[in-house]
């Protein structure tokens, strides 16, 4: 009797070296997509500048912005300009003016102006002017110096808040014109002045 023979099983071994190999470099893949992801060396950095004299044009969206020193202009100009959302203006001298000292566009949005130091205005004009939406400005000294004048103006704006500032001198302290949802809260407003043809007032 002539016996037939099992036909062969082909091996599975090539099959699942090659499932292994798949498997690694999906793997390899997936930990090279995360790196990239995470590490800090592909994020986008944040750029800085100095003001170091005015007029100046902050116009970098999220940059950061430093004023050394003292900073100002003239009878009638603005000082600085921000013109583009998300910028941070970090004051650690002093930022004077004869019209607007800090002027914030109305594409501004999300301005930040803080630090420790002094912004004041000589003419009629705000010292901090906001048309920009959901700005915050906080912890400076601001001074105004004539009667007409107000520390901190929002003119428009949505969601802005003014915060922990000491504010001296004008007419008016913060003035709210046309706003929603703003925040004024922890301000010092002393020594308003009072001159012909005005009343003083906080808030």
């Amino acid at each position: 009797m002539k016996l037939l023979s099992r036909p062969s099983v082909p091996s599975r071994a090539p099959r699942q070296r090659l499932n292994a190999q798949v498997v690694r470099v999906s793997a390899a893949i997936s930990v090279a997509f995360a790196f990239i992801l995470i590490s800090p060396r592909c994020a986008l950095a944040v750029e800085h500048f100095q003001i170091t004299s005015c007029p100046y044009t902050a116009s970098v969206p999220g940059a950061i912005y430093t004023v050394v020193g003292n900073v100002g202009t003239r009878w009638g100009d603005d000082c600085i300009d921000v013109t583009a959302p998300g910028i941070t203006v970090l004051i650690n001298g002093s930022v004077y003016a004869g019209g607007t000292a800090i002027n914030i566009y109305p594409a501004a949005k999300r301005a930040h102006i803080t630090g420790l130091g002094v912004v004041s205005t000589t003419g009629s004009a705000a010292s901090i002017l906001d048309k920009g939406d959901s700005a915050v400005i906080e912890t400076l000294t601001i001074g105004i110096w004539s009667d007409g004048g107000a520390g901190i103006a929002l003119e428009g704006v949505n969601g802005s808040a003014v915060k922990n500032n000491v504010i001296g001198g004008g007419s008016v302290g913060v003035s709210l014109d046309d706003t929603k949802n703003c925040t004024v809260d922890g301000n010092t407003i002393a020594t308003v002045a009072v001159g012909s043809g005005y009343s003083p007032i906080g808030i």
